[in-house]
This record gives structure tokens, sequence and C-alpha cells, in this order.
């Protein structure tokens, strides 16, 4: 019994998520032929967010893209500063042999370690001493930079998990990709609707991008009776101590 209580379930299918998928599906498309669009996909913890971007993730080679994940860290006191986007370019240069890692770092790579060490240390790269207000600025390109080389060979799918736990040096970064990112494909942000208490960071931060152009948000409903009865007819059994999808 015990042995049976502590494995995972998850589901092996996505189900009453049409709609909000073929808007995230025509987002992708509609991106990867021009400018990045981005969606802003929210709602209660555990209504599926994670579920729906993962599929996002499977069908990446069917829709001609790359998706790279980045989450924010759910410290309490201190936030990781640009955590999400670090996670996200270490999933993008983790996989890079070293020849493909110089295309995509050259004349960047100082700067992208000064949130990466572990990247510099891998490159023999350190930080150029410049003064302490240029920082943000070089950093800010540096990721777009990188972000931008990778999308040259095929559209890059960004996805920025758990906003609603971010720093706001992270929010600052993002919202400058968002405006500024010039990239084929798509930047994709998670959050927690229920987490946003009246004086939370995030809310002025969504209130201001949501004006911009190329847009838009799916807000992510429980899923209806029948809905959550094909869940549970689908759910399987896993390995202990595999990532649930659902967040």
């Amino acid at each position: 019994m015990i042995g049976l209580m502590a494995r995972r379930i998850s589901s092996p299918v996505i189900v009453g998520r049409d709609e909000e998928l073929a808007l995230l599906r025509a987002m992708v498309a509609r991106g990867a032929a021009g400018d990045p669009e981005t969606v802003l996909v929210s709602g209660e913890a555990g209504v599926g967010k994670s579920r729906l971007v993962g599929q996002l993730a499977a069908e990446a080679d069917e829709l001609g893209v790359r998706v790279v994940v980045g989450g924010c860290v759910a410290l309490v006191d201190a936030p990781l500063p640009y955590a999400p986007v670090a996670a996200a370019i270490d999933a993008l240069l983790r996989v890079a042999d070293d020849t493909t890692l110089l295309i995509l770092t050259t004349g960047i790579a100082g700067d992208l370690a000064r949130i990466m060490p572990e990247l510099g240390a891998r490159l023999g790269e350190t930080p150029v001493a410049v003064p302490e207000a240029m920082i943000p600025g070089r950093v800010f390109d540096a990721v777009r930079t990188v972000f931008g080389r990778a999308a040259a060979t095929r559209p890059l799918v960004v996805v920025f998990e758990d906003l609603h736990w971010a720093d706001p040096s992270s929010l600052d970064l993002i919202g400058y990709l968002i405006r500024n990112a010039g990239w084929s494909g798509a930047i994709v942000a998670t959050y927690r609707s229920d987490e946003l208490h009246r004086r939370h960071p995030l809310l002025p931060w969504i209130a201001e991008i949501v004006r911009l152009p190329l847009v838009e948000r799916i807000e992510l409903e429980r899923l209806s009776a029948g809905a959550s009865a094909a869940q549970v007819e689908a759910w399987v059994y896993c390995p202990p101590f595999s990532r649930i999808p659902g967040g």
C-alpha cells in the first residue's frame, strides 16, 4: 500500500483545452512567421497551465519551433534575480556543442555570465568591468541577442513559468524582451491568478504588458465535469518523483 501511495499520477493526454491550445498554436505560428507574439497564461494552482505549455513543447517539432522553458523559484524572502531567464538560457545552451555555443555567445558571454556564472566558467569568460548603471542594459541586450541568434536557425518559443514568484529584475527583463525581442517565435508566460493579492507586484506589470500589440491572454478555468471525468479515465501511474504537469 505504501508503495502505491508513493507513486505519482499523471495524465498522458490533455482534455478540455481545445480552444486554448488552438489559440496558443496560432500565436506561435504567427510569431514564427515574423516578430514574436506573447501569450500570458493564467489560472489558479493546479488548473493546467504547465500541462498546456507542456503540450506545446511536445508539439515543437510538428510546429517547426524550438521550445525552451525557464521557471521562477518559490523563495519567500529573496527571489533569485533573473532566475527564469537564466533557466531558459541554460535550457538553450546546455545542449549546444562547442561550435554552436561559440556562435550563440560570441561578444556577449561576459554579460550573460553576470546572471549565469556557470556559463562564464564553461567559456572562461568573466564580466567586463563597466559602470554599474550600464550593467542592466548590457545584460538585457545580451539576453535578447542570444535568443535572437538561436531563432535564426529555428523559430524560438521561450516559456517563463510561475511569474507570480518572479523578482522585479526578472519582470523588467521579460518585459524588455516582450517589447524588443525581434526574433521569430513567441514568448509564453504563466502565473497563478489566485496568488495575486491586491498589492502583488505582478499586477501592475500585467496591466502594462497587456496594452502592447501582439499580446494575448489565456485564462484557464476549471475543467467541466465531463472533461474532468475524461481526465481521470486517462490517468496513468508514473515513476516516483516524476513532475506532475498541471501547475
